[in-house]
């Protein structure tokens, strides 16, 4: 993930801009919940094939739904952002 966000966004351009970290984190929240982790993992460990057309279903499909995956995102955007400080200290001390 930090090669593409350094790909997508260089820093020679918008590296000293207050939006780079929220772009980069927003990124993060849709690699990590939606296409790379959760989704596979929820079709082959847990739920199946079928069980995951459910999931989405009412996961999109209702207002409760919408509003679990608005909160579920928002906290992975807040843990997102120690990530991307943690990773940069590691590049200032190396």
């Amino acid at each position: 993930m930090g090669l593409t966000r350094r790909g997508l966004i260089p820093a020679s351009l918008f590296g000293e801009t207050w939006w780079e970290r929220h772009v980069y984190a927003a990124g993060g929240v849709f690699n990590t919940m939606i296409l790379l982790w959760m989704g596979p993992n929820l079709i082959n460990f847990v739920l199946g094939v079928d069980g995951a057309q459910y999931f989405m279903h009412e996961l999109i499909g209702s207002w409760s739904g919408i509003r679990f995956l608005f909160v579920t995102c928002a906290c992975l955007f807040v843990g997102v952002q120690p990530m991307f400080e943690y990773w940069e200290e590691e590049l200032r001390r190396s």
